[in-house]
């Protein structure tokens, strides 16, 4: 299974925590399968160095009597080596209900691992795949938790954006394998002209739509939508382009008084304004990954995570879609013109 992982991922580092295996059989193992750099370890031993980022591998302590001396270990590591940190494994340490399909509201430990989460400015890497990563292998009324994840810091998901984690399905044992991939490919794709809801509540845009959409136009009441539409977007990208003009003149004169007032207010009341900050970038990043289709499942049943081939389904299918719309609709307006040549 570890070779089969290794060559679809090209994975670059593999953690493996509960093996029931010597440390001594395990490395000539990794070793005959391209693993360069491997080592093991029986009990706790940290070393820090001159890296780019701090990885740590954690296995979460089953005990809840004992998972405050893992967050404060791990806490110690952080205040000790401070930069970009992510830390993946086994939490054995759920955060709310929606880690499990069901059961108890009250879980144990999980407000101090907010508490800490938030202390440390640790936030998900969001996943792909299977929902829960966790079965306790029952026949009858199966439990199943999220039970792996990956964290990271604000310094870490600033330079890997686009990371995420990919849940695989659980097979030979309780616990699925999660893979980190730090840069995902991405396919470069047109983004279409699009009008905000607040735009709306202005007067100007308010009657440039009005004159747009009472434009006359030919074809089906589909067709007649989707060019008025089209017309009142291109409009406003016309539109726009003048604004944008007005804007940069009226900010070129904005910055003119500010620095005047500034200079003469001589105090440093701005620093303390509200200004752009992680939080906020971190929170636009988040909602446009959750919206962001990574993976799909085909008619076969395989899944497939290539985006031209996504791509490609997600037009047959609403090219299906549309066509049987449209064929309904002139079928429907063929038996109308019948009906009413009948009746005269």
């Amino acid at each position: 299974m570890i070779s089969s992982l290794a060559d679809r991922f090209n994975i670059d580092f593999i953690f493996i925590s509960e093996s029931k295996c010597t440390v001594s059989s395990l490395v000539p193992y990794f070793g005959k399968r391209g693993f360069k750099g491997f080592t093991g370890i029986y009990a706790s031993n940290n070393k820090g160095g001159n890296v780019s980022y701090y990885l740590a591998c954690v296995y979460g302590c089953p005990y809840i009597s004992q998972r405050d001396l893992i967050w404060n270990t791990i806490s110690d590591l952080m205040h000790v080596h401070e930069g970009k940190w992510i830390l993946i494994g086994d939490i054995n340490q759920l955060e709310s209900v929606e880690q499990k399909p069901r059961g108890n509201n009250k879980i144990p430990g999980a407000l101090t691992f907010n508490y800490w989460l938030i202390e440390h400015k640790l936030s998900q890497i969001l996943s792909t795949g299977v929902k829960y990563t966790w079965c306790n292998n029952r026949t009858q009324d199966p439990i199943y938790e999220q039970l792996d994840r990956a964290y990271a810091n604000n310094d870490w998901n600033f330079i890997f954006p686009n990371a995420r984690v990919w849940n695989l399905p659980i097979m030979f044992f309780d616990h699925s394998p999660i893979v980190l991939e730090i840069n995902p490919p991405t396919m470069k794709r047109k983004i279409p002209y699009r009008m905000e809801a607040w735009c709306l509540k202005l007067k100007e845009v308010q009657a440039l739509v009005t004159t747009s959409w009472i434009k006359q136009v030919h074809g089906s009441h589909l067709c007649k939508a989707q060019r008025k539409i089209k017309s009142c977007l291109t409009d406003l990208r016309d539109e726009k382009g003048k604004e944008i003009l007005k804007r940069k003149d009226r900010e070129e004169k904005a910055v003119i008084k500010w620095w005047y007032w500034r200079q003469r207010a001589k105090s440093r009341w701005d620093a303390f304004g509200d200004q752009s900050t992680s939080f906020f970038y971190k929170s636009v990043k988040e909602r446009s990954l959750k919206a962001e289709i990574r993976s799909i499942q085909l008619d076969n049943g395989s899944w497939t995570t290539d985006q031209r081939e996504i791509k490609l389904q997600f037009q047959a299918f609403f090219s299906k879609l549309f066509n049987g719309l449209i064929q309904e609709q002139a079928q429907a307006q063929v038996h109308q013109e019948a009906t009413t040549v009948k009746d005269q």
